[in-house]
């Protein structure tokens, strides 16, 4: 059942839906013409503006692709193999999480005892790396 509910959403998705060269034309029409309207700048400015701005991506477009490149080396590998299927089987276990219940009864604490501080912690954490995130590329 599930296999013809797939393919009848597949064959939908191909009929229906258009290829990415064709959604990437209309989206630099609707731009341009969003660019004209809200900046009120001529069409010789706004080619100019887009083929500056093309350009400038470059580097972080190569950095980008050696990231993924860098990223499926690193996990093809296969010490990195080892070690993934290492911790899968350890998460696989439904033995292993419970290691921090003896922790938390040993401090006669319980798990709404340290959520607030787990939360706090996480908050925190998640600021100072987007403060981190949207100050660096500023300072350098």
């Amino acid at each position: 059942m599930f296999a013809r509910v797939a393919a009848l959403l597949a064959t939908a998705a191909e009929r229906y839906v258009p290829s990415a060269f064709a959604i990437a034309v209309l989206l630099t029409f609707v731009t341009f013409a969003a660019a004209a309207v809200l900046t009120g700048a001529g069409a010789p400015a706004i080619v100019v503006a887009w083929g500056r701005g093309f350009w400038t991506l470059s580097p972080f477009a190569m950095q980008m692709s050696l990231v993924v490149l860098t990223g499926y080396l690193v996990a093809a590998a296969p010490p990195t193999d080892r070690l993934l299927a290492a911790l899968g089987d350890m998460a696989s276990n439904l033995i292993q999480p419970f290691w921090a219940l003896p922790l938390l009864a040993a401090g006669r604490l319980g798990f709404r005892d340290i959520l607030g501080h787990a939360l706090l912690a996480f908050f925190v954490i998640s600021a100072l790396v987007s403060a981190a995130f949207w100050f660096l590329p500023r300072l350098m």
